[in-house]
């Protein structure tokens, strides 16, 4: 999931205990393990240090029910509420998740294993990037490559891996575009595995899944 995404189901959460409401439907999915949310130390970084404080200044306080909170103190709440979610392994960081530590250092060691966080696919990246004004969002490119690596390949024995699909869960029209142009394409070695929903698709997908 990209960062936005991420800031609304933490700002979900937290709203809906605060207001003492129905929790979010996708807490429940957490919960009972029907869903697994995995992202990257960028992502985090960006959520705590600019989307989530951007969210909390721009919303209408009192419409949205916590009008007697203070920006501050619903901040904090929030950190609250993504350290709980970290810590019950609902929300996964790839770089610090211990079940991935040995696939994730595998990656670090040898380039062999890597299918699509290597550095000249990265270089490649970086330069359609910029001639799409996409820079802001680079960091977020790099730690899909390095998800899917990590994630999606999968050691199978001693030589060999498997390959998987892997969603990608995003709002943004002008990164979703760039990803399915430049990602998903006859030439990525990611072809067609990387693929990208909004959230709202995302959740109709696991509806069907659960009916």
């Amino acid at each position: 999931m990209d960062t936005n995404i991420l800031v609304n189901i933490i700002y979900s959460i937290t709203l809906s205990r605060i207001k003492q409401s129905k929790p979010p439907r996708i807490l429940g999915m957490l919960e009972n393990k029907y869903l697994i949310i995995y992202t990257d130390s960028a992502v985090i970084n960006e959520l705590i240090n600019k989307a989530l404080p951007n969210v909390l200044n721009s919303v209408d306080r009192n419409r949205h029910g916590w009008g007697n909170v203070d920006v501050h103190d619903m901040l904090n709440l929030c950190h609250e509420t993504l350290k709980e979610l970290k810590k019950k392994g609902y929300v996964r960081v790839i770089e610090d998740d211990k079940a991935l530590r040995k696939q994730y250092n595998a990656l670090l060691r040898r380039r062999g294993r890597r299918i699509c966080w290597r550095d000249e696919i990265k270089d490649e990246i970086k330069r359609k990037v910029s001639s799409e004004s996409l820079s802001e969002d680079l960091e977020v490119l790099y730690s899909l490559l390095l998800a899917y690596d990590v994630l999606a390949t999968v050691p199978r024995s001693n030589v060999g891996i498997t390959r998987g699909p892997l969603p990608f869960v995003t709002d943004d029209k002008k990164l979703r575009d760039f990803i399915q142009k430049y990602l998903v394409c006859s030439k990525c070695p990611c072809s067609e595995l990387i693929y990208v929903r909004n959230y709202e698709e995302f959740k109709d997908e696991i509806k069907k899944m659960l009916s």
